[in-house]
């Protein structure tokens, strides 16, 4: 039984990374793996140069080619490009990034697979429930193309009425427009008009679900183990599914 105050929804969206889906090994690991896999030395990698560098290139390109590149050198180009700064500049010899495109190529590919996916706890019942009180079921996640194919690997993909990747849609979360356009996409399936007052999103940044959402007129529950003095946060998927059934919810 769904708590009285969350009956009012009839859409209820989904961030994915790091709030349906988690990485199966760290980046820094599944990087090294797959570049020794294909040919190159471990031992020619310093390790603890992986992860800082990949926050800097990925900081870097998101200023210098937002949302993946959409507008300019596509998606492919743009995680090509950082996995191959990435590798470069951890190695000890500090190889030629091209030396590295393989590896990237590779990488691209696996990251649309199962293979360095976990699902979190909770995750399918928390949205088998949602289906079961009739809601309709979104994803909203600032993510490229691949998504499709890896939700479909996960087995997910044929519970959400629609999926929107901020690279298909031509806008990142928090721009509000994203959010819109999810309830463009309501539109005649169940009822002919969702407002946004109808509408919850789930997601695990304050600035880009939780506030993004709260900006478009929705709801938001955030997921995460670190915000203080947030009533609609909770640490796990797993604690707000329990938390649904237990009734102890308010939004």
């Amino acid at each position: 039984m769904l708590p009285r105050n969350l009956q009012r929804f009839k859409l209820v969206t989904f961030d994915c990374t790091n709030t349906l889906l988690y990485f199966k090994i760290p980046v820094h690991q599944q990087y090294l793996k797959v570049a020794v896999e294909m040919g190159h030395k471990r031992e020619d990698f310093d390790e603890t140069k992986i992860f800082p560098s990949f926050k800097k290139h990925f900081k870097e390109s998101k200023v210098k080619f937002p949302n993946f590149g959409r507008r300019s050198i596509g998606f492919e180009s743009w995680w090509s490009e950082l996995v191959q700064n990435v590798l470069s500049d951890s190695h000890r010899d500090k190889r030629k990034p091209e030396e590295f495109e393989k590896v990237a190529n590779n990488l691209i590919k696996l990251y649309s697979t199962k293979e360095c996916w976990n699902k979190y706890d909770g995750c399918d019942e928390l949205i088998k429930s949602l289906k079961h009180h009739g809601k309709l079921i979104g994803i909203i996640s600032n993510f490229d193309p691949r998504l499709h194919h890896l939700l479909r690997d996960m087995s997910l993909y044929k519970h959400f009425d629609f999926i929107i990747t901020s690279y298909e849609a031509n806008f990142e979360k928090p721009d509000r427009k994203i959010f819109e356009l999810a309830l463009d996409k309501s539109f005649g399936q169940k009822w002919n008009m969702i407002y946004p007052s109808e509408s919850l999103h789930i997601g695990n940044e304050v600035e880009t679900d939780y506030d993004g959402a709260i900006n478009a007129g929705w709801s938001s529950v955030l997921i995460a183990n670190n915000v203080q003095g947030n009533k609609n946060c909770f640490k796990s998927l797993r604690e707000f599914y329990e938390a649904i059934n237990l009734e102890e919810i308010e939004l």
